[in-house]
Parts: structure tokens; C-alpha cells; sequence
């Protein structure tokens, strides 16, 4: 009767075979990682779709789109940031009881709005921009201003043009530099309660670029701002401090300024959390994704498209 046996791998073939397994996954492990990014960017797309449709929603209904930026008297201190715009969208977001928890004739950052200060929103966070959809912070109480206990902020991926402006501590309350906000949703500044003149809500009529040419709404990547700064210093904790999906003071809260190209964070070496002018200020306050080679924008006309960050800043904003 014949013999049979049974003859293993050698150690040769053993490698040659954990070899090309290797190979094969350093081969397809950039698909999957670009369908991962595809998957995250289409989600993206879908979120400024919805805030863009929103915002199309406001001004059907209100006749003007939302103010973006504005102050209100606070209980204490003096006058302080009433919202930003995504507050006044809420109703259209499908978050009336979200909404009717504000209280408009106090400031945000105050003990009695604070439930929607700290309120989660998907929408307002790409899947892309690092933690940003589960980061919080908790300010202590007393260190907020017009707050007795704490108050928790949550963040957004996306901020409202604001146009051609760039903004800084001194110029919040300056209307020369407010008057250069040719945005759909420009800010009004924060010097005691807003300086007479300050640029309004903006109509429809207004946009004579036409829709499908002005942008409405951006990215605004937040993971890249600093958390190694402390947030009780001024311009510092970039990352606790900047951002809020809540707030409309720029450049705090959720508005941003074409005045910088987009992803200006690849195109400057400074520290990303260096203050607000100059370098650091551009990548805190320009359009900014972490999606390869620019970021998505919602236009007027409630389409979104993805622009590249080779585009150069344009002054035309709405008209």
C-alpha cells in the first residue's frame, strides 16, 4: 500500500505569504480609509444641506434672513451676545421645544439659557473635524461674566459668512469695520449692546450676486484650534473658547470671513492658537475643513458645494 503524508509549510513560504497579505492591506487600506472620507464628507454635505434649507425656511418666513450677531442687556454687567443665528434656526431644525427653552431677553451665556448652550446638535458637526461632535466644556461657575453657576458650551463645525471682514477685539464695536460686513449674515458688534448704525438683517433683495453665487454658510473646522491654552486667558483656550454653535459675537461664535483663503492653517506656519490678528486670526475666523483639498459651503439658493483651497479670497460677498 502507498504511503501518504501530509507536508507542511516551511518557514519560507510562511513569509512570502504573510508578505503579500501585508502588501494586499497596505494596498487597499487607502480605499478604505477614502471611503471613509467619502462616507464622512457626503454626511457633511448633508448637514449644511438641512442648515441651508433652514436658513431658506427663516427668511421665507420672517422676510430677512436671521441676525447673526447682536447684543442683548444682560442681567448683570452690562450687554453681552444674545446668539448667533443657528439659535434663531432652531424652529426649522425641527427643535421648537429646544427653541421655546431660550429666553431671547437675556444674553446666551447666562444660567437661564444654559440648556441651550450645552445642547447637543448633530447637525452642526461635521464627522470629519476630529471630536467636535462630542466635545464640551463646562465654564466653573463665576468665571462666566453674567452666569452665577456653571455653563456648558458645545461646538460647531459650521459658521455664517459674514463677508469680506476680518475682525479683532478692537473692532467688534468699531462701525467702520462693522460696515465692511457685505455678508448675508453679518455682525452688529458687541460695544454696550451694539453702536447705532450697525449692519442689520439682510432680505433677499438684497443678495445681487444672486443665490446660486453667495455663500451663505461654511466649514469651519474647530478640532483645529488649541486645547493647550488656558481658557481663562485672554485670546486663549482657543478650543474651549472659540466656536460655540450658540454664540454670534465673532469671533467666538459661529460666524466666519472670506477675507482669509480657505484651510489658511496649510498655507501659515503660526501657532494655531496665536490670538486673533494676523496669522493666528485667520485660522481661527477663515473656512476651514480637515476634507482633502478645501471644504464645502452652503449657498443661498440652498445648494452646497465643495470649493477648492487654491481659490483665491474674493471681496464680493452678496452683491
Amino acid at each position: 500500500m502507498p504511503r501518504h503524508t501530509n507536508r507542511g509549510f516551511t518557514l519560507i513560504e510562511l513569509l512570502v505569504v504573510i508578505a503579500i497579505i501585508a502588501v494586499l492591506i497596505a494596498l487597499l487600506l487607502p480605499a478604505v480609509q477614502s471611503a471613509r472620507e467619502a462616507a464622512r464628507r457626503l454626511q457633511c454635505v448633508n448637514n449644511l444641506k438641512q442648515l441651508a434649507l433652514a436658513l431658506a425656511s427663516y427668511e421665507n418666513a420672517h422676510g430677512s434672513y436671521p441676525i447673526a450677531s447682536t447684543t442683548q442687556v444682560a442681567p448683570k454687567n452690562g450687554c453681552g451676545d444674545a446668539g448667533s443665528a443657528f439659535v434663531g434656526l432652531l424652529p426649522f431644525l425641527e427643535q421648537t421645544a429646544l427653541y421655546s427653552a431660550f429666553n431671547t431677553n437675556l444674553v446666551i451665556d447666562t444660567d437661564a439659557n444654559s440648556t441651550v448652550s450645552g445642547a447637543a446638535m448633530a447637525v452642526f458637526t461635521c464627522p470629519s473635524d476630529g471630536d467636535t461632535d462630542s466635545a464640551s466644556f463646562t465654564w466653573p461657575a463665576g468665571t462666566v461674566a453674567f452666569a452665577d453657576g456653571p455653563l456648558p458650551m458645545r461646538f460647531t463645525s459650521y459658521a455664517g459668512s459674514m463677508g469680506f471682514l476680518a475682525m479683532s477685539w478692537e473692532g467688534n464695536g468699531s462701525l467702520t469695520i462693522l460696515r465692511q460686513a457685505n455678508g448675508v449674515l453679518p455682525p452688529s458688534g458687541w460695544g454696550r449692546c451694539g453702536p447705532p448704525g450697525t449692519p442689520s438683517t439682510v432680505k433677499l433683495s438684497e443678495v445681487t450676486d444672486g443665490t446660486s453665487n453667495t455663500i451663505a454658510l461654511g466649514e469651519h473646522a474647530h478640532a483645529l484650534l488649541s486645547k493647550t491654552d488656558a481658557p481663562g486667558t485672554p485670546c486663549g483656550g482657543s478650543f474651549y473658547r472659540y466656536q460655540t454653535w450658540c454664540a454670534g459675537t465673532p469671533p467666538i461664535g459661529a460666524l466666519l470671513t472670506e477675507h482669509y483663503p480657505i484651510n489658511a492653517y496649510k498655507k501659515y506656519p503660526a501657532s494655531i492658537g496665536s490670538g486673533l490678528d494676523g496669522q493666528g486670526g485667520a485660522i481661527i475666523q477663515g473656512a476651514s475643513s480637515f476634507h482633502p483639498g478645501g471644504a464645502n459651503f452652503a449657498f443661498c439658493d440652498g445648494s452646497v458645494k465643495f470649493l477648492k483651497d487654491t481659490m483665491a479670497p474674493s471681496q464680493s460677498a452678496r452683491s
